[in-house]
């Protein structure tokens, strides 16, 4: 394969070149779930500083903790409904 046809494939229906790539949908997603991601890590850090602020280190620990907790259960208990096979 020479330089000029890499990354390029012939389109059967018109025999035209045509270039492989992801194309700008893809990067227009990527950037929505990296702002969304951005934005999730903002307010996690808001909560968990209002709740140290709050109740303390001790209350701030517990409350965190139990959001993990909870977050763990939902999860286990997905995994082990799809291990079951239960849709």
């Amino acid at each position: 394969m020479d330089d000029e046809t890499r990354g390029t494939v012939k389109d059967d229906t018109t025999g035209l070149l045509k270039e492989e790539g992801v194309g700008a949908g893809t990067w227009i997603k990527l950037v929505g779930i990296i702002i969304l991601v951005g934005l999730a890590v903002v307010l996690t850090f808001v909560f968990i500083s209002r709740a140290l602020f709050r109740w303390g280190f001790v209350g701030g620990f517990l409350v965190v903790g139990v959001i993990l907790l909870i977050g763990a259960w939902l999860f286990d208990r997905r995994e082990a409904r799809l291990r079951r096979g239960d849709y």
